[in-house]
């Protein structure tokens, strides 16, 4: 499903976050992409829903090549993947209900199933009770599982996630580990990045380390 060729990755200041990555992840696969602060993981993931371009070298998803696609085209391709980004993406003003909408709406969703869309989500990640609640009133785990429902809501065959469960205490962390789990049960390939590689050893995953832009043997 993804494939990096001999990838690299320079940004404006020089500084080399990828270097020469080849590697392949199939679908179906929960992949842990690990390594210290500075690795490259962040700079990995956003090769793949085409948010930053490879330096040199070749990124494919789902066979196709990321370095080709139109900027106008770029909306719709990453309409067939969910998006975990460390960026802060909540709105202080929106309800948990409103969130998980916002992305049935864009893609032209009627109303009444885009309603039960949504809810499904969020009983999916266990806020059907908070639905009505605003971001600021969530604790740092239930803003993670709206996240993950909002990324989820359109039904994606491929969730990326950058640092999941970073800020999170160990109970709120291994609780959004089970979750991620249970989609990739359910058949979502999934890569996510993480420093806390232990809390997702209970489960069947692939990793995949980086040091200094590199892929550790």
């Amino acid at each position: 499903m993804i494939v990096f060729e001999q990838v690299s990755k320079r940004h404006g200041d020089g500084k080399e976050a990828l270097a020469a990555v080849t590697l392949e992840i199939g679908a179906g696969e929960f992949t842990v992409l690990s390594g210290p602060s500075g690795a490259g993981k962040s700079s990995l993931i956003r090769l793949i829903p085409a948010l930053d371009r490879p330096t040199t070298g070749r990124v494919c998803v789902g066979g196709e090549d990321t370095s080709r696609l139109k900027r106008r085209d770029l909306p719709y391709w990453r309409r067939r993947m969910g998006l975990i980004l460390q960026e802060p993406s909540l709105l202080p003003d929106r309800s948990v209900l409103d969130h998980v909408l916002m992305p049935l709406d864009i893609a032209g969703f009627g109303r009444k199933e885009a309603d039960r869309r949504a809810r499904a989500a969020l009983d999916q990640v266990g806020l059907l009770d908070r639905e009505r609640a605003l971001p600021p009133a969530l604790s740092g785990g239930e803003q993670q599982r709206l996240l993950i429902a909002r990324a989820l809501v359109h039904r994606p065959a491929l969730l990326l996630a950058d640092e999941p469960t970073a800020h999170l205490d160990a109970g709120q962390a291994a609780d959004i580990a089970a979750l991620f789990a249970d989609f990739h049960r359910l058949g979502v390939t999934i890569l996510l990045a993480t420093h806390d590689v232990d809390i997702f050893s209970p489960y069947q995953t692939r990793q995949i380390a980086l040091q200094q832009g590199r892929v550790l043997p």
